[in-house]
């Protein structure tokens, strides 16, 4: 749990930041890495989780959108509405 809970600090650390860019989260399959992100989402106003194994999530980004209608339809389907820095998306098994 020792682990967890570092990575849990980075991740706040790094949502904190003003000019922190998009965070990609590697390693191996079932270690908690989904995990992690939903624990952090509880800092947020708003949380939006779209995975990629859903083939409706996948047709989103098969399309030619810019990329305000890519956001208007991954909040959609995450039934949230943007708050800008304080909606954290995630995109899990891309």
């Amino acid at each position: 749990m020792k682990f967890a809970r570092k990575a849990l600090e980075d991740l706040k650390e790094w949502s904190e930041r003003s000019n922190h860019k998009p965070l990609i989260i590697r390693g191996a399959r079932q270690v908690g890495k989904s995990t992690l992100v939903r624990m952090l989402s509880t800092q947020f106003d708003g949380f939006s989780e779209l995975n990629f194994e859903d083939y409706s999530v996948r047709d989103i980004f098969g399309q030619r959108l810019d990329f305000p209608d890519i956001l208007e339809r991954v909040l959609l389907m995450g039934n949230e509405k943007a708050q800008e820095g304080r909606t954290l998306i995630f995109f899990d098994e891309i």
